[in-house]
């Protein structure tokens, strides 16, 4: 538990500092979202396409 509104905002700006900055992604061919952000060229798939969910328009 956080004890002031500020000690959480750090703890979450730190965390996705981390997430973005740090740590690689396999979806990103093993890049952090920053490389792979700043990579020239598309990145090649790492997950099979899905199909699309209906939704409850066609009721």
């Amino acid at each position: 538990m956080f004890k002031t509104y500020g000690e959480a905002l750090n703890a979450v700006s730190k965390a996705i500092d981390y997430y973005n900055r740090v740590r690689p992604h396999m979806s990103c061919n093993y890049l952090t979202p920053n490389e792979a952000y700043t990579k020239k060229g598309a990145l090649s798939s790492k997950w099979k396409k899905r199909n699309k969910v209906m939704s409850n328009s066609h009721l």
